[in-house]
C-alpha cells in the first residue's frame, strides 16, 4: 500500500516537477519504467523498519511549463505487485488487514496542484485512492535535469489510518514513509 502511494506520489511529482524547468508547453513525459523504485518503509515495535517495493504501475504526465498549475499526473500502482523481499509478509500485507488486494487491485494518484519551492524542489499535490478512500497528499519533488529528461526523486509520508488500513496497529506504524524515485523522457 505505501509502494503504491508513493508511485502515485512520485509521478504526480514528477509531473509537477518537470513544469517549471521544461522549456515546452503541455509537454509529454514518458515515466521510464525500468528506472522507477515505488518504495515504502514502516517501522513496527521490536522488528526493524519493514522496506518494501511495488512494481507495476502505469502513468500519464503532462507538463504545461508556462502554468505549472495545468500539469497533470495520473499513476495507477497494481497494489498486488508489493515486495518485501519476504513471500509470506508479502501474502499477509496482501490480505484484508492491510492492501486487501482482492477487493481494492489498485491504488491512485492524481495530481491537483504543483508549487515550486526553489530550482529543484517542487510541492506535489493530489488525491491518493487507496482500499476505496480517497485523500488529499503532498509530496516534496526533488528535480535533477539529465539532458532531455528529468531526475525526480519525490518523498512523503501518509497515515495508513486515514485510509481505512488499521491492521497491526498500534504496534505496527501508523506512519508509512513514501519514497518513488523515477526518470522522465521527453516524448
Amino acid at each position: 500500500m505505501l509502494r503504491n502511494s508513493v508511485v502515485l506520489c512520485a509521478a504526480s511529482l514528477v509531473a509537477l516537477a518537470l513544469a517549471p524547468l521544461s522549456p515546452a508547453a503541455a509537454a509529454a513525459y514518458r515515466v521510464e519504467t525500468g528506472q522507477t523504485h515505488i518504495d515504502f518503509a514502516i517501522g513496527a515495535k521490536g522488528y526493524p523498519v519493514t522496506r518494501g517495493e511495488f512494481h507495476r504501475f502505469n502513468a500519464s504526465v503532462a507538463i504545461d511549463a508556462a502554468a505549472p498549475a495545468k500539469s497533470q499526473v495520473a499513476f495507477d500502482v497494481a497494489a498486488a505487485s508489493i515486495d518485501t523481499h519476504a513471500p509470506l509478509l508479502d501474502d499477509y500485507v496482501r490480505g484484508a488487514g492491510f492492501l486487501d488486494t482482492a477487493h481494492h487491485p489498485g491504488i491512485a494518484f492524481h495530481s491537483t496542484t504543483v508549487r515550486q519551492m526553489n530550482d529543484r524542489t517542487v510541492e506535489l499535490a493530489g488525491n491518493l485512492s487507496l482500499l476505496g478512500v480517497t485523500r488529499p497528499e503532498t509530496f516534496r519533488v526533488t528535480v535533477t535535469p539529465e539532458g532531455t529528461a528529468f531526475r525526480l526523486v519525490a518523498q512523503g509520508e501518509i497515515r495508513r489510518s486515514d485510509f481505512g488500513m488499521t491492521g497491526g496497529l498500534p504496534l505496527v506504524s501508523d506512519t508509512v514513509t513514501i519514497t518513488v524515485s523515477t526518470l522522465a523522457l521527453a516524448q
